[in-house]
C-alpha cells in the first residue's frame, strides 16, 4: 500500500473541508508537505482548487518550496491548460501534472502532453459534478447572498436533498454578520466557517446556529438565467471577472463552484467593475410578488416579534448596509458607494428587510420535520 496524501490549496494556503464539506485555512502547503515527507507518505499531491474557476495557476512558488525540503513525487493539478503551464511546473520542481478541466474542453491536449513530456508525467484527474439547479423546476430562486439558497416554496425539498445526498455540500463564503437582538447593531465582517467551525457543514446545523447571530443580504434570480450566467461566465473579457462568485452559494458535488447575482464585484485590487442590469430587470414582475408574498408576510410576523415596524426595519438595513459598503470599498470610492446605495433604495429595498429571520424562524419549522 502507498501512501499519497492530497493537499488542496487556495490563495496559497492549505484549506480542508469541515468534515469533508466547507473549506477551512490550515496553513501554509508547504510546511504540512515537509511534515508527510517526514512520516513516510510515498507521494504528493498539490491540487489547487479554485484554478480552473479563476483561470489561473498560482502554485509555482509553493512547488519551489515544496522541491527544496521533499524528496519524493509530487503531482500538481488545477488550473493547467496549455503545455506551458506543464512545462513552467515540472521546472518548478514537480514530478507530474494532473490535468481535469482542460482535459475535458480538449481531449488531445493529454496526448499532446505524453508527446512531449511521457506518458509517466501526465495523469488525468477526473471528478464528477452535478449541479442541483440543474433538477430545480421553480422558475426563481432566492439567494441570501454569502450564506444559503432558497427557493420561495421548497427550502424543506433543498434540506431533504442535502440529507439524502452526502456527497453534496454547502457552499458559502463571506457574510455580514449582525445581532439581531439590537435595534442598531455593531456589523462584523467575517467568515462562518472560522465563526462556527464544524457546524457550518450542515445545513440544519448552520439554521439553528445563525438564529442567534443575525442576517445577510440575498438577492433573486429567475432559475434560467442562472444557468445562462454560469455557461457564459468564460466570455468576460476581464478574467477578474470571476471574482464576483466568490461569496455565493452552490449546492454541488465534488469540486466548489461559485455561482453569483452578478451584480457587484470587488473593487480593490480588480482593475473593473461590472454593473449587470438583468440581475433589477426583472424584481418588480408581478410573478415573483405572487412568490414572494410569503416572505413578506412572514417578515412582518417576524418584525412585531422583534418590537419592530416596518420603517425601523427598513433604517436598520440602511445602516447595515452603508456599514457594508464602507467595509468593502472604504473612503476613497464615496461616490460608488452612493451609487450603489441609491440603487439599492430604488430598486430592491421593499425585498431586503430582515430576510435571514424569515428562514430561521418560518422555515425551520419545515427543516424539522426532516
Amino acid at each position: 500500500m502507498r501512501i499519497i496524501p492530497k493537499l488542496d490549496i487556495k490563495s496559497n494556503n492549505l484549506v480542508k473541508g469541515c468534515n469533508l464539506e466547507g473549506l477551512r485555512v490550515l496553513g501554509k502547503p508547504e510546511v504540512f508537505a515537509k511534515y508527510y515527507y517526514d512520516n513516510g507518505a510515498d507521494e504528493l499531491i498539490y491540487q489547487d482548487v479554485v484554478a480552473s474557476l479563476f483561470g489561473r495557476n498560482a502554485l509555482y512558488e509553493i512547488i519551489t518550496k515544496t522541491a527544496k525540503e521533499v524528496f519524493i513525487p509530487l503531482t500538481v493539478g488545477g488550473g493547467i491548460s496549455s503545455l506551458d503551464d506543464v512545462k513552467k511546473i515540472l521546472r518548478c520542481g514537480a514530478d507530474k501534472v494532473a490535468i481535469n478541466t482542460a482535459a475535458i474542453k480538449n481531449p488531445s491536449l493529454i496526448k499532446d502532453m505524453a508527446h512531449i513530456f511521457g506518458s509517466s508525467t501526465i495523469v488525468l484527474s477526473i471528478e464528477a459534478m452535478r449541479e442541483l439547479l440543474n433538477e430545480v423546476k421553480e422558475e426563481y430562486v432566492l439567494y441570501l447572498e454569502d450564506d444559503h439558497y432558497v427557493f420561495p416554496n421548497g427550502i424543506a425539498k433543498c434540506a431533504k436533498f442535502l440529507s439524502k445526498n452526502p456527497s453534496y455540500r454547502a457552499e458559502h463564503g463571506v457574510s455580514i454578520v449582525a445581532d439581531v437582538g439590537k435595534k442598531f447593531p455593531s456589523i462584523k465582517y467575517m467568515n462562518h466557517y472560522m465563526m462556527w467551525g464544524n457546524q457550518a457543514c450542515h445545513l440544519k446545523s448552520r439554521l439553528k446556529k445563525i438564529n442567534k447571530t443575525g442576517l445577510t443580504y440575498f438577492s433573486v434570480r429567475r432559475t434560467g438565467e442562472l444557468m445562462e450566467d454560469l455557461n457564459d461566465i468564460g466570455s468576460y473579457s476581464d478574467q477578474n471577472f470571476d471574482e464576483l462568485l466568490v461569496n455565493h452559494l452552490s449546492i454541488i458535488k465534488g469540486r466548489v463552484k461559485k455561482i453569483s447575482t452578478l451584480f457587484l464585484k470587488r473593487p480593490y485590487p480588480r482593475p473593473k467593475r461590472y454593473n449587470i442590469p438583468k440581475a433589477f430587470d426583472w424584481v418588480g414582475n408581478e410573478n415573483w410578488v405572487k412568490a414572494y408574498d410569503i416572505y413578506v408576510r412572514s417578515i412582518q410576523s417576524i418584525l412585531k416579534l422583534h418590537g419592530l415596524d416596518n420603517r425601523a426595519a427598513i433604517s436598520w438595513q440602511e445602516k447595515i448596509l452603508s456599514e457594508y459598503m464602507v467595509i468593502r470599498f472604504g473612503g476613497r470610492l464615496k461616490s460608488l458607494r452612493n451609487k450603489i446605495l441609491n440603487l439599492y433604495n430604488k430598486t430592491i429595498l421593499k425585498f431586503y428587510i430582515l430576510t435571514l429571520l424569515v428562514v430561521n424562524y418560518k422555515y425551520l419549522a419545515y427543516i424539522k420535520q426532516i
